[in-house]
């Protein structure tokens, strides 16, 4: 057998920390694609439709017909994805088709057959007016619905979530009859409704994803970040900030559930480990365990000494006796790799101190919406130095010996312990690099959500894409020097590290003039930090 669950190998929390194995579960295709719907198999009135006989409006999704396979793409992340796909009528009429992918953003996305007066009716099909449309459709949380005037049934017909599934929705009269089938030829009549609809209408399919829940995540957070005063004291030595409670428990992502299994409960009970990856991976679950890296190729500590790091396992080939895991690499960044049972089996650890971490996607039961409040005390946060942990009274624990904010890059330059870290451990140079991509990716997706005024959202972009340029060029140039241990290279990194600071520095104050209204003393440093930068270059 095999199998291989959906990750995104190359996940925006790419590099380092502990979001990357849950971000690269959530930002999976499955979940986040420009693709939001196929549809295929059309037919009106029991004929197929290879061409096109509809009309198609919408301001969030583009549509195209590729030899009759109809692909709804989204204009940008940032917008709430709806469309229509329509044709007018007058007397009856019989539409069916396949829904071959269904992006699920949130769990109230879904496509629906429907049967309307008027597209008007379709703008919000929970507001009710004195008329209502018809639909039938798939929704990811509670399986199929239908809406008839103020009416709301539901039932327990479900289908496969990443499978394909049929709708068919008929006129004849002001009667409307409704179908579901899983392969297109067993059809199961779900209503049949006496509606208000009058001989000319429109009937069509409607597609609503709402919005990219998974984005307003991610830009509502992964701001603020965090360093050990020593950087060599922990084995995480930087990470982005996230509130953890007072049993030292969180939930990093809303979309990921996360179980542990003790691992000497592996021998105690003589569970096989193998099997134990075949069963929750066959149950759409990535299995996250402690392996020693002796063994695992394309590893820093490959057959050289023993080093132990926690690696997710996403897919298993029982024809070549392997597991797919996700971890990081010789050069520190998050890749997939190919492992033999073998060698997984003598990496294992089986240490009473570690966990076998069992993740899943798990779709949200509510809208997780853009925090703007959060962006901005998390950017006052950064600004200042401060723990944010002081905005989650009671709920939160402080994090002991540890720097904030701006103060980071004060740290690795503090003494020469934390820069000679800073030099050979690459995690912490990419980790920089990436809060700055995130960063120019945040300041982009605020704007196309007209969140940030267009009046000032270019000279932002500009800004940010300058500092994630100097991110990166610290990044090639650390690199460089861990290969050729070139010491003039030292005298360019260290002022690059203080460049960085400043740029940081700038962005940051001008949004929050910008935009929060900081007053004058901010402006007037936001002048005396250009004069600094200015000098550097």
């Amino acid at each position: 057998m095999k199998k291989q669950l959906p990750i995104n190998t190359k996940p925006i929390l790419a590099c380092y920390g502990y979001e990357s194995y849950n971000d690269a579960i959530a930002s999976s295709d499955l979940y986040v694609s420009d693709c939001v719907a196929l549809i295929d198999n059309i037919c009106i009135n029991g004929k197929s439709s290879a061409e096109n006989p509809f009309a198609f409006q919408s301001d969030s999704l583009t549509f195209s017909n590729n030899n009759g396979v109809y692909e709804f793409k989204s204009v940008s992340p940032a917008l709430k994805t709806f469309g229509i796909l329509y044709m007018n009528v007058s007397g009856n009429i019989d539409l069916s088709f396949c829904v071959m992918h269904h992006l699920y953003t949130m769990p109230w996305s879904y496509i629906a057959a429907f049967a309307a007066n008027s597209l008007d009716e379709l703008e919000d099909e929970y507001i009710r007016t004195t008329q209502s449309p018809y639909l039938l459709g798939y929704f990811k949380k509670t399986g199929f619905n239908k809406n008839i005037g103020s009416a709301f049934d539901s039932t327990n017909i479900t289908t496969e979530s990443t499978g394909s599934y049929w709708l068919r929705i008929k006129k004849c009269h002001q009667n409307i009859y409704s179908y579901i089938s899983v392969n297109g030829e067993d059809w199961i009549e779900y209503g049949c409704d006496t509606t208000d609809i009058a001989e000319d209408c429109c009937i069509g399919i409607c597609i609503d994803t709402k919005e990219y829940s998974y984005y307003n995540w991610l830009y509502s957070n992964h701001l603020q970040i965090y360093c050990c005063e020593k950087l060599s004291d922990n084995c995480v030595p930087i990470d982005y900030f996230f509130p953890v409670d007072a049993t030292g428990s969180t939930r990093i992502s809303p979309f990921v559930t996360e179980n542990s299994i003790p691992c000497c409960l592996v021998d105690l009970l003589g569970i096989d480990i193998v099997q134990l990856v075949h069963c929750c991976i066959d149950n759409n679950m990535c299995v996250d365990v402690c392996l020693n890296e002796k063994y695992i190729e394309n590893r820093f500590a490959y057959g050289r000494y023993d080093y132990y790091h926690f690696n997710m396992i996403f897919g298993y080939d029982d024809s070549n006796n392997t597991v797919q895991i996700f971890g990081y690499d010789s050069q520190s960044k998050a890749s997939a790799s190919v492992v033999k049972y073998d060698d997984f089996l003598k990496a294992f650890s089986r240490s009473n101190k570690s966990d076998i971490i069992i993740r899943r996607h798990e779709m949200s039961c509510f809208h997780e919406e853009l925090n703007i409040k959060l962006i901005r005390n998390h950017l006052e946060d950064y600004i200042e130095s401060k723990d944010s942990s002081w905005r989650y009274p009671g709920i939160c624990q402080k994090r002991k010996d540890c720097c904030f904010g701006l103060s980071v890059y004060d740290c690795i330059l503090k003494n020469e312990s934390n820069f000679n870290r800073f030099l050979r451990d690459l995690r912490i140079v990419y980790f920089l690099a990436e809060h700055k991509r995130i960063m120019m990716q945040r300041v982009k997706y605020l704007a196309d959500r007209n969140v940030i005024c267009k009046d000032f959202s270019e000279s932002l972009i500009n800004q940010s894409k300058k500092l994630f340029d100097t991110a990166t060029t610290l990044l090639m140039l650390t690199m460089k020097y861990k290969m050729t241990k070139d010491k003039r290279l030292i005298d360019r990194i260290t002022p690059l590290v203080e460049v960085t600071t400043l740029l940081t520095r700038i962005l940051y104050v001008d949004w929050l003039i910008k935009y929060q209204n900081v007053n004058n003393i901010c402006q007037n440093l936001l002048i005396y930090l250009n004069k600094i930068v200015r000098h550097y270059n």
